[in-house]
């Protein structure tokens, strides 16, 4: 309701949010890649953390200028690099239970 009366004001309260929000989720996935880290794709999972940091630290160092401009942005980069970490580790985690099948089959 807030946003409808005074809109301006909402997306500098949204934006504000949102930096705080990449910064937890990049301390998130910081702790999940290191969980991976045996898997291959892990480093994707810290690439995207970084991300997510950096992002982060971009929205909150110009806010409430970057109101503007950030949330279009910034989110989609950061959605794309979740996208992309998150395809490179099911690939990873597939060829390797599709090369487990394989040993199973050799032994059996």
């Amino acid at each position: 309701m807030a946003l409808a009366f005074l809109p301006f004001e909402g997306l500098e309260v949204l934006t504000g949010l949102l930096g705080t929000l990449l910064l937890v989720q990049s301390g998130l996935l910081t702790a999940t890649a290191f969980q991976l880290r045996p898997l291959d794709g892990w480093g994707w999972y810290l690439a995207d953390a970084i991300a997510s940091a950096l992002a982060g630290v971009l929205i909150l160092a110009k806010w409430p200028s970057s109101s503007v401009w950030a949330l279009g942005t910034l989110v989609g980069v950061a959605v794309l690099m979740g996208g992309i970490s998150r395809i490179v580790l099911a690939s990873k985690i597939r060829s390797a239970a599709t090369s487990f099948d394989r040993a199973v089959q050799r032994a059996a």
